[in-house]
């Protein structure tokens, strides 16, 4: 009897130590853990949320001028031998980038169908050139501020080389978004315009392909597909412009390599204006230095002829400033979400587009 109770009495001491040892030392431990686990997520998170929503600025580098510069007479380029030669790019932004030297200086440019000509960054070449006079010169965000003119001796990027090349020379420091970047430049149409180009985006790779007498590659790859749609395009200056179909109304609109959305006017009929679907409110900037705030949508059809594009990413905005500039009746511009949704190849020469039903 006596062991009974004595047994009962330990395991009575035993339970009462497990409780006390449960409340002042295993619960608050784990409640201190708890505190500790939720201030490292909060802490994450607040490190981590500036990185998944960064601010977006769009960019669109057409770069116009009324009177633009006359090639010179002494220029020369040469061409690789082959008659394919390829091209690798990495992208800032959206953008196509490529390495190019210019009088033996290598650097970055961005690949421009909206420049005329070599532009090159006046950070990078702070003594070249001479200012030009009673030219004025704009993108689509307006007047790039000084500019200057000068004729460099030597051009090279991948395999194309030129001599006496006379260039623009602008700030352009506001388009490097990152202190990584640099943007030495805008490879602009004149080092492109007698060549069939084709902007690869899963290898990121330029491919471009000597024409024959007739306009046509005087070599084709192995895997070379005859096109599902050729749609011609017209010049504006040096600008391929197209005629696409939106709310079955017919729309002006220039090709654009330097442009990371495509660009619609917001001055266009309201008919189509209501077809467009409003997303968020961005901030553009372009050549010029000046930012505009845009509103971001998309375009749920866009038709070049049988060929139909959903969905576009487009920017709404005042797109006057360009078409006085230019002298042009644009309503809008065709950039990077044009150019990769399908596999497309711009023939400079016989002015047409190549396009085709899947990418790459």
């Amino acid at each position: 009897m006596t062991q009974s109770r004595h047994f009962h009495q330990e395991q009575s001491y035993l339970r009462g130590t497990i409780l006390q040892l449960v409340r002042y030392i295993f619960l608050p431990t784990v409640l201190i853990a708890l505190l500790v686990c939720f201030a490292v997520s909060a802490s994450a998170q607040t490190r981590i949320v500036p990185l998944q929503q960064p601010s977006t600025i769009a960019t669109v580098l057409a770069f116009l001028s009324i009177e633009p510069l006359q090639q010179s007479s002494s220029f020369r380029q040469t061409l690789p031998e082959s008659n394919i030669f390829v091209i690798p790019f990495r992208t800032m932004g959206k953008l196509m980038v490529v390495e190019a030297k210019v009088n033996g200086v290598k650097g970055y440019f961005i690949v421009d169908s909206g420049a005329p000509f070599l532009v090159l960054n006046s950070k990078y070449f702070p003594h070249l050139g001479t200012p030009i006079r009673f030219v004025k010169v704009s993108g689509v965000t307006g007047d790039v501020g000084e500019v200057r003119t000068a004729t460099v001796g030597s051009f090279e990027w991948g395999g194309i080389r030129a001599n006496s090349l006379t260039c623009h020379i602008v700030d352009l420091r506001h388009l490097e978004r990152r202190p990584t970047d640099s943007i030495f430049g805008l490879i602009g149409f004149e080092i492109f315009q007698n060549l069939e180009m084709l902007m690869d985006y899963d290898d990121n790779r330029i491919v471009l392909y000597k024409l024959d007498g007739e306009n046509n590659r005087i070599e084709y790859d192995a895997d070379y597909h005859i096109p599902e749609y050729i749609v011609p395009f017209a010049y504006k200056g040096h600008v391929p412009i197209v005629e696409a179909t939106v709310a079955y109304q017919s729309l002006r609109f220039g090709i654009d390599t330097g442009a990371e959305f495509n660009l619609l006017s917001n001055g266009i009929d309201s008919t189509i204006l209501k077809t467009f679907i409003r997303e968020k409110k961005i901030p553009l900037r372009g050549s010029g230095k000046s930012i505009l705030e845009t509103w971001l949508g998309r375009v749920e059809d866009m038709r070049l002829g049988k060929a139909s594009y959903l969905n576009q990413p487009t920017l709404l905005t005042d797109i006057r400033e360009t078409n006085e500039t230019f002298d042009a009746k644009l309503d809008g511009l065709l950039g990077q979400p044009f150019l990769r949704y399908r596999r497309t190849v711009i023939n400079f020469r016989k002015k047409e587009l190549h396009l085709w039903d899947f990418s790459y």
